[in-house]
């Protein structure tokens, strides 16, 4: 079964040209899926029914995964046994049994207030490493709006400091969506913090090294990075739930009030077209129609 699987990642990667995180995805999905199975029934993988993955996703929904998350495990699961038939491994796709499922309306793209997001870094005891290391992964989250699985593969050589000469301006390479490739400018407090935390004597020295490691040191996965802002909201008491997407958006609703041109806005979220950032601006129904006017392409309006 292992070989099946690898060569399905590998069809992900050279056939689909699916990103790499979104193929990571999907390959843990199924040795989830494939170990729940082994433990429930004692069966493989070719050998499911319909019944085998409705109990499956009954199982992962009463585990309290995101809405987001469900939809990843489903599309792994349509994907593998669709890849399955195709290679005659089964006769029948039991993958066809399983319904649509629905993007339930969310306030998760809703953005924090900046008074909630300084609650949220205050609340990090900085202490300790582990605290360091919290507070710059939740900084990145909010005031760079990076994607959560960006934050989790950043290296120690993704930063680099002083681009100005004796002045607090750095740059951050950040590997987004299909492999392309942004730089941000990193200045004022959160330059110092970056430095603060790459001075401590626990913050990896190798510039190939994961700039946020987990306790054990390896590469952390964007779900961890979930779990981070997830445990930190809830010390803090915040009622509202914050997701590093919501902290995304806040991101660039704060940068549009500040006036950032659409086209600079576009290229700090690492977006293909102006109208996905537009997405991302929540504000009055006045700013809106601002918003609007300014993000035209070749004389098409595209809505936020």
């Amino acid at each position: 079964m292992q070989k099946l699987i690898t060569t399905f990642e590998q069809q992900l990667i050279d056939v689909a040209n699916y990103a790499g995180d979104t193929v990571s995805n999907y390959i843990s999905c199924i040795h989830r899926f494939n170990a729940f199975v082994n433990d429930q029934w004692n069966i493989d993988l070719l050998h499911i029914t319909g019944k085998h993955l409705k109990a499956w996703f009954k199982h992962i929904k009463q585990s309290g995964v995101s809405n987001s998350r469900l939809i990843h495990h489903h599309s792994a699961i349509k994907h593998f046994y669709a890849f399955l038939r195709n290679m005659k491994c089964i006769d029948t796709n039991p993958a066809l049994a399983l319904l649509p499922l629905r993007k339930g309306k969310s306030n998760r793209r809703q953005p924090v207030t900046t008074d909630t997001a300084a609650r949220l870094l205050k609340a990090v005891d900085r202490s300790t490493w582990l605290g360091e290391r919290d507070f710059l992964i939740l900084s990145c989250l909010w005031a760079l709006g990076l994607r959560r699985q960006e934050v989790a593969s950043l290296t120690r050589g993704c930063f680099e400091p002083d681009i100005v000469l004796r002045q607090k301006i750095g740059l951050i390479r950040v590997h987004g969506k299909g492999n392309k490739q942004r730089t941000l400018f990193v200045v004022d407090q959160l330059y110092d913090h970056f430095i603060r935390y790459l001075n401590h004597p626990k913050t990896p020295k190798d510039d190939d090294a994961s700039m946020f490691p987990s306790k054990t040191g390896t590469f952390m996965h964007g779900d961890a990075i979930g779990k981070i802002v997830r445990r930190v909201a809830e010390q803090t008491g915040i009622k509202q739930r914050i997701t590093p997407h919501r902290l995304r958006h806040s991101f660039a609703t704060d940068m549009y009030l500040q006036d950032v041109p659409p086209q600079a806005l576009q290229s700090m979220m690492g977006h293909d077209h102006l109208e996905e950032t537009a997405r991302y601006i929540h504000i009055t129904m006045q700013r809106k129609q601002q918003a609007l006017e300014q993000l035209t392409i070749n004389g098409d309006n595209y809505g936020c």
